[in-house]
């Protein structure tokens, strides 16, 4: 773990980023007000596909989007309230609902026009929100702790503005043990 804090701070501390750095773009007012991704992978995620797979669109789940608007002014409250920029969502065991719940909050807060939300995939045992936007990623998490490749190698936009995902794409054996290695 002390190594993704290492690598955050790295990153926060580094210089301006340069043409081969991934990082979303001011809106485009005249475009809609919508991100651009000069650097980040945009993949298309049909609404159907989303729908299937319970991720919320606000356009069609207004009664689900609304629960998790809830949640989100609630999260947000406490977050800023303790200045807080990170939010970890875990549970005590497996297929209770935790990578669901992740992304949903994430897409609720980047709806919100004042927020960029970056979702880490830290099921390090197994990595599985980037297949909730029927994708494939060539490299993860896994790969970028084992100095494999940069962060914009990595990243990717589900075409939900304000919304980066750096996914996990395979297990990491003795995962404890990675995390804590230099």
């Amino acid at each position: 773990m002390q190594h993704l804090i290492n690598a955050l701070q790295r990153a926060k501390s580094a210089p301006m980023p340069d043409e081969s750095t991934t990082a979303p773009l001011p809106p485009d007012n005249e475009a809609g007000g919508s991100n651009t991704y000069k650097h980040t992978r945009v993949i298309k995620t049909e609404p159907a596909l989303l729908h299937a797979k319970r991720i919320i669109n606000p356009a069609t789940d207004s009664n689900i989007y609304a629960v998790y608007r809830l949640l989100r002014t609630n999260v947000l409250q406490r977050m800023r309230e303790k200045n807080w920029t990170t939010l970890g969502v875990t549970s005590p065991s497996i297929k209770s609902g935790k990578s669901l719940t992740a992304i949903n909050l994430a897409i609720s807060i980047a709806m919100e026009v004042n927020q960029t939300v970056l979702l880490v995939d830290l099921d390090l045992r197994n990595p599985s929100i980037h297949s909730y936007f029927d994708y494939q990623p060539e490299q993860g998490l896994s790969d970028y702790v084992q100095s494999q490749c940069s962060l914009n190698e990595i990243l990717f936009n589900p075409s939900v503005d304000r919304l980066v995902v750096l996914p996990g794409r395979t297990s990491i054996l003795n995962s404890s043990e990675t995390l804590s290695a230099p």
